[in-house]
C-alpha cells in the first residue's frame, strides 16, 4: 500500500507504533518445560518441529548421521512414524 500523503503517512505510522508499545502481556506467569525422551540417535543429528498431522500440536521430526530413518514423532504419545526409511542413499 502506498500513501500519497507524506503527513498521513507519519500519522499512520505512529498510530501503528503506539498501539504495539501499549499492548500489555499476555501472562506474567514463568514458562515451564518439561523433558521428554522420545528417541536415541546417534551422531550428528537435526530436528524441527510442526503440526505434521493437522492435529494442532507440535510434532517432532529427526534424523541423523547414525539413523538409516527419517522418522516424525506423534505429539503427545511420541510414536514414531517413518517418512524415509533408508537415507544412506
Amino acid at each position: 500500500m502506498r500513501l500519497k500523503s507524506p503527513m498521513l503517512s507519519m500519522v499512520m505510522a505512529l498510530m501503528m507504533g503506539s498501539c504495539s508499545a501499549t499492548e500489555e502481556p499476555r501472562s506474567t506467569a514463568p514458562v515451564t518445560f518439561q523433558a521428554h525422551d522420545i528417541a536415541e540417535y546417534r551422531g550428528g543429528y537435526a530436528v524441527e518441529v510442526a503440526d505434521f498431522n493437522n492435529d494442532g500440536l507440535l510434532d517432532v521430526v529427526a534424523n541423523s548421521t547414525g539413523n538409516p530413518e527419517l522418522v516424525w514423532h506423534e505429539n503427545p504419545t511420541w510414536e514414531p512414524h517413518v517418512i524415509v526409511s533408508d537415507t544412506r542413499g
